[in-house]
């Protein structure tokens, strides 16, 4: 069930750059958005918390996404002035 629903969102709401505001998105910016954007879909609310942490390359996060399951997803986001692009890692099961 969650496997349909990520692809679903995934799928229709992470296709290219999605735009924040402008100016510099740190570590706040980029959870508080992620957790708008996989919960703002028909599916509703299946993400419950979102976990970031600065990467080794400036400017990017290393995040993890926890559903209302409590089931996990990885995504690295690269940042680039006001807006974010997330790749993420494959759902396994």
């Amino acid at each position: 069930m969650l496997k349909l629903l990520l692809s679903s969102v995934l799928t229709a709401g992470l296709a290219g750059w999605f735009a924040i505001g402008s100016g510099h998105l740190g570590r706040a910016g980029v959870e508080q958005a992620l957790l708008h954007q996989m919960n703002r879909s028909h599916a509703g609310t299946i993400t419950r918390v979102v976990h970031c942490r600065a990467a080794a390359v400036k400017q990017n996060f290393a995040c993890t996404l926890t559903s209302t399951r409590g089931t996990k997803l990885n995504a690295r986001i690269h940042v680039s002035g006001g807006q974010w692009r997330a790749d993420w890692a494959p759902v396994r099961g």
